[in-house]
């Protein structure tokens, strides 16, 4: 569920990006570059830390486009019960130089209004993300 929210929205803000002009977006999206940022550093101050960097990274999209209240909700609940397996996972995370720059690229494209690749990249990062809680699961 966590990966499917991380994979849509994306695309979903990008898409109401463009169609608003600069100075009326939310102030979640002008911290999106930040966030990404603070996560990518975030990565070698302990695996709580990460967790919590990058769950503020992908809620600060979710909270940028009105309609959405549900979503943050379940996102949070979300969040909280697969706390565990997350910090148990985010060692492998966090070992992925790859998402640090492919995060700092979702920020971008959505800043942009470019949907296309907003979805791309945000398929791949929700893809990546969830490889290690998959292998654990399975393991």
């Amino acid at each position: 569920m966590r990966a499917a929210i991380d994979r849509r929205v994306p695309t979903v803000v990008a898409r109401a990006v463009a169609t608003v002009p600069r100075p009326l977006l939310p102030r979640t999206l002008s911290d999106i570059s930040f966030l990404a940022g603070e996560r990518a550093m975030a990565r070698h101050t302990g695996p709580e830390n990460y967790l919590r960097a990058d769950l503020a990274f992908h809620e600060a999209i979710i909270r940028s486009v009105r309609g959405l209240e549900i979503t943050r909700e379940v996102y949070a609940g979300i969040g909280a019960r697969l706390g565990p397996a997350l910090i148990a996972a985010a060692n492998l995370t966090a070992a992925d130089d790859g998402l640090d720059e492919a995060h700092g690229r979702l920020a971008a494209a959505i800043l942009d209004g470019q949907a296309l690749a907003a979805e791309r990249l945000a398929r791949d990062i929700a893809e990546r993300e969830l490889r290690p809680l998959a292998a654990r699961r399975l393991g």
